[in-house]
């Protein structure tokens, strides 16, 4: 997860406002807070009955793109997912999120399969 930050301070001072995060944002104990249990000895399969939502591992994929959203503890968000801004006044449910004035929010324990686009 770190990985992910530095990249992202990176493209910042490259492309954005340099100082939008410090060096040591986040720190590991913010990090460590996002989830009440990580997948430590099989991150890719937790049920032995091998559903598709089990092959997902704890935490954010490769490739997602987030924006306007809430995104709570213990969620299993898949590679490439796309999660886009939607209208003010958009009131919806979906599968494993719902949209409140807007802002999709993604509750706890969720998981969104690989390629979702919301």
């Amino acid at each position: 997860m770190q990985e992910i930050f530095a990249d992202a301070r990176a493209f910042m001072r490259e492309n954005g406002n340099p100082d939008q995060w410090g060096d040591r944002f986040p720190t590991q104990e913010m990090l460590d807070k996002l989830a009440d249990y990580y997948d430590e000895e099989n991150p890719k399969l937790i049920n032995p009955n091998e559903t598709s939502a089990d092959l997902v591992p704890l935490g954010i994929g490769r490739n997602v793109t987030m924006e306007h959203c809430i995104i709570d503890k213990n969620v299993r968000i898949g590679d490439g997912v796309i999660i886009r801004r939607q209208p003010c006044d958009l009131n919806s449910d979906g599968e494993n999120y719902y949209i409140r004035d807007g802002i999709t929010v993604i509750p706890k324990g969720a998981t969104l399969l690989p390629g979702t686009v919301i």
